[in-house]
């Protein structure tokens, strides 16, 4: 799936805001242990070309 498809993340103490680009889809993880495994395991399911 992720030919093309570039992540930007805004990072806050306790959010974690990802967008993904051309599909605009935006998710939200929380800035703790949990939350990363979350983001590394959505990541790893969509390949990004660039995060």
């Amino acid at each position: 799936m992720g030919k093309n498809l570039f992540i930007g993340i805004d990072v806050s103490k306790a959010i974690l805001d990802v967008g993904v680009i051309p599909t605009e889809e935006v998710k939200r993880f929380t800035n703790d242990a949990d939350g990363c495994k979350a983001l590394i395991s959505w990541l790893s399911e969509i390949e990004p070309e660039l995060i």
